[in-house]
């Protein structure tokens, strides 16, 4: 199921480059946020990215973890509550 998912979510990627989803989001978040929330909020996006990156390993023993994927999102939100 994560393959798959990380699957659709790479073809997205593939038509938005990484940066400019990203940016993307920045801008959204820009006029809600103080400076400070609106970066740790932008580091849990790229966070997203880049674990939706890592489940597309065509290797499956690569991938990470369901373990590894809800520590990772785990620390995000540990930073939005520590910073934001």
């Amino acid at each position: 199921y994560f393959y798959q998912l990380a699957f659709v979510c790479a073809i997205i990627l593939t038509l938005r480059p990484m940066l400019e989803v990203h940016e993307s989001w920045r801008k959204r978040l820009r006029g809600t946020l103080s400076h400070t929330s609106l970066e740790v909020y932008c580091n849990q996006v790229k966070r997203c990215i880049e674990i939706a990156l890592d489940c597309l390993i065509s290797n499956r023993q690569e991938r990470p973890t369901i373990q590894d994927i809800v520590s990772s999102l785990n620390e995000t939100e540990t930073m939005i509550g520590d910073r934001g």
